[in-house]
C-alpha cells in the first residue's frame, strides 16, 4: 500500500470530532470554505505540515496548506483561495477521486455514483431521476415540461407529492417546495427548474455541518485493516 493511498484511507477512518465553533471561522450562512475544507481532510488524515507553520501568517499557512493536499495527490486544492466556498460538485469531486473512482464521469454523475454506493445522501439520486424524467419527457412530448408537478407550495406529502409530472414514484416526503425552487432535506440544496431550457439545477455551496457528518459517517472501505495501526504497518 502507497504512502498517498495510505493518507486516503485514513482520511476515511479516523473519527472526526470536531468543534465547528472553536475549530473553524464560519463564513456567511454556515458556508464551508476552502481554506476549512482543507484543514478538515489535514486533520482528519493526519497529515502533517511543515515545522514551524504555526507561526505563519493566515495568508502564508493556507498557501501551505493546500500544497500539502497537492503533495498527496489531491490537485483540487492547486491555486485554491482560501475563502472561496466549497460547492457540491467541487465536494463530491474529491469525495470521488477519493474513495477511489477510476471511470471519468462528470460532477453529476459522481454524485450518482457516491449516493448508489452510500457517500452522500441520497437527495442526489432524486435529483438523477428528475434530469432523467426531464429528458425523457422532451423526448416524447418533443418540449420541455412547463412544470414538474402540481403541487402546492410547501412541504411534500403523500396528499401534495413533488415530481409527479416527470416521475413514476413521486417523492412524497422531506422535500419542500417554491413555486419552480424545490429544498433537498439532506443537504439544504436548493434545486431550480429552468422550463424554457429543462435545467433542475443548484447553484448552493457546501454546508459545512453536512461535510463534517459526511466525513465522520463515512464508511470504511470492506476488506481494508481494521484500524489506524493496521494501516500504518502494513
Amino acid at each position: 500500500m502507497n504512502n498517498s493511498f495510505r493518507i486516503f484511507l485514513l482520511f476515511f477512518v479516523a473519527l472526526i470530532t470536531v468543534s465547528v465553533s472553536a475549530t473553524y471561522c464560519l463564513a456567511d450562512d454556515n458556508i464551508m470554505t476552502k481554506a476549512e475544507f482543507a484543514e478538515m481532510i489535514v486533520k482528519s488524515a493526519k497529515i502533517e505540515l511543515p515545522e514551524g507553520t504555526k507561526d505563519l501568517t493566515d495568508a502564508e499557512y493556507h498557501e501551505v496548506l493546500f500544497n500539502v493536499l497537492v503533495d498527496n495527490k489531491i490537485g483540487y486544492f492547486a491555486g485554491a483561495k482560501a475563502s472561496d466556498p466549497v460547492s457540491f460538485e467541487e465536494f463530491a469531486g474529491v469525495l470521488y477521486n477519493m474513495v477511489g473512482g477510476e471511470e471519468k464521469l462528470n460532477t453529476d454523475e459522481q454524485l450518482v455514483y457516491l449516493a448508489d454506493h452510500g457517500h452522500i445522501p441520497p437527495d442526489f439520486l432524486v435529483v438523477r431521476d428528475v434530469r432523467e424524467g426531464i429528458a425523457e419527457y422532451k423526448k416524447e412530448k418533443g418540449s420541455y415540461p412547463t412544470q414538474l408537478d402540481q403541487a402546492l407550495n410547501g412541504l411534500a406529502a403523500q396528499d401534495n407529492p413533488f415530481f409527479t409530472d416527470v416521475m413514476q414514484v413521486a417523492v412524497d416526503t422531506s422535500w419542500t417546495k417554491r413555486d419552480f425552487f424545490y429544498t433537498a432535506p439532506s443537504t439544504g440544496a436548493v434545486y431550480t427548474y429552468e422550463p424554457e431550457s429543462g435545467k433542475f439545477s443548484t447553484t448552493s455551496n457546501i454546508d459545512l455541518n453536512f461535510a463534517i457528518e459526511t466525513f465522520t459517517n463515512f464508511e470504511k472501505p470492506k476488506g481494508e485493516p481494521e484500524d489506524e495501526k493496521e494501516l500504518l504497518d502494513s
